[in-house]
Formats: C-alpha cells, sequence, structure tokens
C-alpha cells in the first residue's frame, strides 16, 4: 500500500520502518512525490500474509467483539452501582 503519511494511514499502514512493514508512505501531496512513492514500491517486497494479517486488526467482526466486550464489562460496573465512580 502506497499511503500520504499523515492522519489515519499513520494508524493503519506499517511503513518500512516497521519490522513488519505493510507500506510505505509519501509526505508531499505532489506528482512527483507520488511518482517516487511508486517507483520504490516497484522495488519492494511486502510479504502478502503480513499485509493481511495487519488488515484483520480492522475487521467488522473484531470491532464488533471488541464493542461487545466494552458494553458488557460497562453493563456489569453499572449494575453493581460502580459506574463513573
Amino acid at each position: 500500500m502506497i499511503a500520504f503519511g499523515k492522519g489515519g494511514a499513520l494508524e493503519t499502514v506499517r511503513g518500512r520502518d516497521h519490522k513488519s512493514p505493510t507500506g510505505l508512505f509519501f509526505f508531499e501531496q505532489t506528482v512527483p512525490a507520488l511518482i517516487e512513492a511508486v517507483e520504490r514500491f516497484e522495488t519492494q517486497n511486502f510479504i502478502p500474509s503480513v499485509c493481511r494479517e495487519n488488515a484483520l486488526r480492522f475487521a467488522p467482526e473484531r470491532f464488533r467483539e471488541e464493542l461487545k466486550t466494552v458494553i458488557e464489562k460497562e453493563l456489569l460496573l453499572f449494575r453493581d452501582g460502580l459506574a463513573y465512580e
């Protein structure tokens, strides 16, 4: 993946400095910067299984399960009168 190196992309894409990279960043929103990023990307070897593993962090199933866990925890605290103390 090629991503602009700001905002949410920094939380989702693992750059070349990560031990398990999934993409690379460009830092200027210019045509030359994007061309250079594409050229760099074409010479890189990203491991598909690592990219998939990273993508699964954002799977709807994981989101639902983590949200369910938070809601259940808060509901128990509320029932026990411990919420927001």
